[in-house]
């Protein structure tokens, strides 16, 4: 969502709905491959659909993955 920086532009704007409607089942969380080259597209859709995606093939190493999941599961204290 993009919120325009000047409250005043925001009184002639409707209300915008965050959540499509759907009679689908949940399919699972949507995979997204950057290598693919509608990944773009994919993200918007997943976006709109879903709120959110995994992404595949970004290219950032396993072990920054590994140490950043490490920090994110540290107590806040010890942060």
């Amino acid at each position: 969502m993009v919120v325009h920086s000047q409250s005043a532009a925001l009184d002639h704007c409707s209300l915008i709905k965050t959540c499509k409607p759907t009679t689908s089942v949940f399919k699972g969380i949507p995979v997204v491959d950057l290598r693919d080259p509608e990944a773009k597209t994919l993200i918007v859709k997943a976006c709109e659909e879903y709120g959110f995606f995994k992404l595949v093939n970004h290219g950032v190493p396993m072990e920054f993955l590994e140490c950043l999941n490490e920090y994110i599961t540290v107590d806040i204290e010890r942060k």
